[in-house]
Order: C-alpha cells, then sequence, then structure tokens
C-alpha cells in the first residue's frame, strides 16, 4: 500500500517517467480536454508524452480543484498538505522547479497516505477521476 501510494503521488505531483516512443509528445493538453480521454489507459498514455510543465499544470488544475470541492470536510492537516502541493506545481508551472524531486516526492507520498482516506487517494491521483470546475 505505501509504495503504491508513493507512486500515485509521483504521477500526481510531477508526472510520470515513462515515455510512449509511439507518437510524439503533444504540444499541450488542458485539465478538462485530459479529463474528456475515454479511459484511465488513455488518460495514462497522455501523461507519458506531455512535457513536465504541461505535467504540472493538470496537476495544478486538479489539486486546485480537490481542495476547492472538498476544503470544509478536510482537516487543517490536509488542507496544509494540497496547499504545499499546489505551491510546488505552481513553481514547476512558473518554470522553477524544484531541486530535489525524488526526496519530495517520497515525502509527499507518505504524507498522502497518512492524512487521506484510500477514496480520497484515489481521486488525488488524477488519472481516476477527475473534479469539475467548481460553480
Amino acid at each position: 500500500m505505501r509504495r503504491t501510494a508513493i507512486a500515485v503521488i509521483a504521477l500526481s505531483v510531477f508526472g510520470m517517467a515513462g515515455v510512449l516512443a509511439q507518437n510524439p509528445p503533444p504540444q499541450s493538453l488542458e485539465y478538462d480536454a485530459f479529463c474528456k480521454l475515454p479511459t484511465n489507459e488513455a488518460r495514462r498514455a497522455a501523461l507519458e508524452k506531455l512535457p513536465q510543465d504541461n505535467l504540472s499544470k493538470i496537476g495544478l488544475v486538479h489539486y486546485e480543484r480537490f481542495l476547492a470541492v472538498n476544503r470544509t470536510r478536510l482537516t487543517p492537516q490536509q488542507i496544509s498538505f494540497l496547499d504545499r502541493s499546489i505551491a510546488l506545481l505552481t513553481r514547476d508551472v512558473q518554470g522553477n522547479p524544484v531541486v530535489d524531486r525524488e526526496n519530495i516526492v517520497r515525502f509527499l507520498g507518505q504524507s498522502q497516505t497518512a492524512l487521506f482516506s484510500p477514496a480520497d487517494q484515489d481521486t488525488l491521483g488524477y488519472v481516476k477521476g477527475c473534479i469539475a470546475k467548481p460553480k
């Protein structure tokens, strides 16, 4: 379970490391277009092709929406975790990537496992479920 959670946070926060050789990477993919892909496998494949800044943008929108939709039921520790994750993603999007990515991913994965229910962890790993824009 712990390894799975670390893998989920690595995907959620910093993207997947694998690259699909069949097609050239797309220039960009917006969050809502990503969410319209028909299957989890299609979303996973799209993530593998995207450049790091686009992965961070998708993760940033996902975490911001999760926080907006769920803020009233989250604990202060969960909100703090999401705020920290959003700050790291924002740095990537702005072109100031985090230097010690591997250790941060490991720490965030352990924190996510400790703080969130399995259902929330699935939702935070945005391949399985996207979040509509809050009204």
